[in-house]
Parts: structure tokens; C-alpha cells; sequence
């Protein structure tokens, strides 16, 4: 259960149901690159799984070169240069792992993030470097320790930030990290889950960018290289050795479906919870509240550097800063109290239809 959940190489809910039908059908393989068992797909939608593939490839690309910071290079992003996989871990797990392919030296992150993928890349990398805070002072301290290492012969293998961090919301310097990142010959992996590409454009500092399409876009995962990096060619020609499409065809199916709405809900959650931070930032500004901080986008003391990320306003979507914050409380009584009595649903997700709240501590 550990790996599965660390690596999200799990099969979902959909492809169990196909497969519990054919329970007596299924024999072992007569090779470890085959799959366990053939099962025809009941139709669950007017579209192929190729055909859903594609669309979402395709409505991904459009998407990443919509209202861009810099056309000249996301211009040059295609579907070709998506990759999904069934979550957002398991492209993660798979970036990782081509990453080690590359270059199988130490890999650095910058900024806390998602629980999981630091303990992805301190399990499965050679070695994993942490910084935190993800502050100017830190990433001083990065470019000091990247500028040692290669003084000595070593060559750091990447760095890996988010945009925005999950769960403080915060974005690091992501430009000076591509500079350092050019200057040293390292590549630049970027999630941008918390941000989503409906609102921000990372295309201008990222080699690869992985985002979990289960949040606001509904469905699984991916990951995207950027056709300008210095490191496409050997990446691509990588990839074409070794990528197979495991996504479920009913699960491509009902990502393609569920995702033809997303800048729309999207725009919905970027109104929603700028309105609740809006409200609750009178309560953690009072001496008198228990609570004492609301972490968002907009109210961290690393707002410029989200800004700077955010794409250009059109007719069809405003840019925001997403659709998840963070509440602290001034003890654990105070925090399980509120989350008790709060008549929301309670699950470990976001971006999905309905608000929901999970506690983190």
C-alpha cells in the first residue's frame, strides 16, 4: 500500500469494475511488458480511448499556449509533448524516474510541497536536497551549494518547485531558479496543480512541467516538456523508448468530458475562494480570534513572484490565484473545533465540484 500510494501506480476504480467481470478470464501474461489481461470495453462514451487521448492532449496544448507570457515559446508546445498517466503521482514517479535515467545524481527542492513528492524523490532519487522555506536567503544558499558542487565535479541533476507551494500557497523566485538552473546545466520541474495552467504560465521557466488533471481540470495526471529546454531532444527521444499509455480508456473517456468545463469552473473557484479568504483575513487579523493565519496566493509575502506567473487577462477567462487556502489556528483544540463543526464535505482532494475541507497537521 505504501508504494502504490507513493508512486500512484494503482489501477482506478473504472478499469477494477471492467476487470471484476472478467475475474474468471484473466491468466498471467506470457511477458512482463504485456499487460495481465485483454478485456473489451463496454462503451462508456462515443469516444475511443485514442480518440479521447488525443483530444485531451490537444486541449491541454491549447490551453498551456492560451493568453501566454511568452508565445514564442509555448507556441511551440504540441500535444506530442504530453505524457499522462493514470494519476498525478504516477507522472511524478515517471518524470523522477527519466530524470534518473538522465543524470542519476543528487536532485534539490525548493519550497515545501506536497508531502509525497518530497518523499517520492528522497525514496526513489540518488540523493534529495530540501529547502523548505523556499525564501531569498534559501535560494541564495541553493545557488551557493549548486555553485560548490560543480566547482568539485558534481553535477546537480534538477530542481523541483511548485506554483503555488501546497499547503502554504507560497511561489518561490521561479525566474532566478531558471537562471541559476541555466547557468549550472540542471533542469527545472514545475507542478503546477495549486496554480493550474488556466491561471499561470510556467512554460517560460520550466524543462517539465507535471500537474495532477484531477483537480480543477478532472481526471488524472501528466506531465509536459517544454520544446525550447536545452534537454528536450535527449527527454523526448527518451520518452519515445520507454512511454506507454496506461490510462484507462474509460477513465480518458470521462477526463475528456469532465475537462471540456474547466475554465469556466476554474473562474468559479478563483471567485470563491478569493471571497472566503477575503472574509476570513478580518478574523486572523484580530488579537481576539484563534485564528491566527490564512495562507492564499494573494497574502503571502511571495505574491510578486506568483504574479509574475499569472497569465495575460482575455475575454474568455481572468486570471486568479486558485481555488485552495490554508487556515492555522492558534492551537490543535482551536483547529479540530472548527473543522468538526464545519457543515462542509470532508475529503483529501480539491478542485473537484463541491468545497471541501481536510485537516493537515
Amino acid at each position: 500500500m505504501g508504494f502504490w500510494r507513493l508512486t500512484g501506480t494503482v489501477i482506478s476504480s473504472r478499469l477494477a469494475e471492467s476487470l471484476h467481470k472478467h475475474l474468471r478470464s484473466i491468466r498471467f501474461a506470457p511477458s512482463k511488458f504485456l499487460p495481465l489481461v485483454q478485456v473489451h470495453e463496454e462503451p462508456r462514451s462515443n469516444l475511443p480511448n485514442a480518440s479521447a487521448t488525443k483530444q485531451i492532449c490537444e486541449r491541454i496544448s491549447y490551453l498551456l499556449k492560451r493568453a501566454s507570457l511568452e508565445p514564442a515559446t509555448s507556441d511551440k508546445v504540441s500535444a506530442s509533448d504530453l505524457f499522462l498517466y493514470p494519476t498525478g503521482m504516477s507522472a511524478i514517479y515517471h518524470c523522477n524516474g527519466l530524470l534518473q535515467q538522465w543524470r542519476p545524481t543528487e536532485n534539490i527542492v525548493f519550497g515545501f510541497p506536497y508531502e509525497l513528492t518530497l518523499k517520492l524523490l528522497q525514496t526513489y532519487g540518488q540523493s534529495c536536497r530540501f529547502y523548505g522555506f523556499g525564501t531569498p536567503d534559501e535560494l541564495d544558499q541553493l545557488e551557493q551549494y549548486v555553485r560548490s558542487e560543480a566547482s568539485h565535479g558534481r553535477r546537480v541533476q534538477s530542481v523541483w518547485c511548485e506554483c503555488a507551494s501546497n499547503p502554504l500557497l507560497r511561489t518561490v523566485d521561479l525566474n532566478r531558479i531558471r537562471s541559476i538552473a541555466d547557468k549550472y546545466g540542471l533542469q527545472v520541474v514545475l507542478d503546477d496543480t495549486i496554480g493550474s495552467f488556466a491561471n499561470i504560465d510556467v512554460t517560460g521557466v520550466a524543462d517539465i512541467v507535471v500537474t495532477s488533471l484531477t483537480k480543477s481540470f478532472s481526471g488524472n495526471g501528466d506531465y509536459v516538456l517544454n520544446p525550447v529546454s536545452p534537454f528536450y531532444e535527449t527527454m523526448k527521444g527518451a520518452l519515445s523508448r520507454t512511454y506507454r499509455n496506461e490510462l484507462h480508456g474509460a477513465d480518458a473517456a470521462k477526463l475528456e468530458y469532465n475537462s471540456r468545463k474547466f475554465l469556466p469552473r476554474a473562474s468559479r473557484m478563483n471567485q470563491t475562494a478569493l471571497y472566503l479568504v477575503s472574509l476570513l483575513q478580518y478574523y486572523a487579523l484580530s488579537p481576539s480570534s484563534t485564528l491566527t493565519n490564512v495562507y492564499y496566493p494573494s497574502t503571502c509575502w511571495s505574491l510578486a513572484n506568483y504574479q509574475d506567473r499569472m497569465r495575460l487577462d482575455s475575454h474568455e477567462f481572468t486570471p486568479g490565484f486558485g481555488g485552495l487556502f490554508t487556515m492555522e489556528f492558534e492551537s490543535e483544540t482551536a483547529a479540530s473545533t472548527f473543522f468538526n463543526v464545519l457543515e462542509i464535505h470532508k475529503g483529501p482532494s480539491l478542485g473537484v465540484c463541491v468545497t471541501l475541507a481536510q485537516p493537515y497537521v
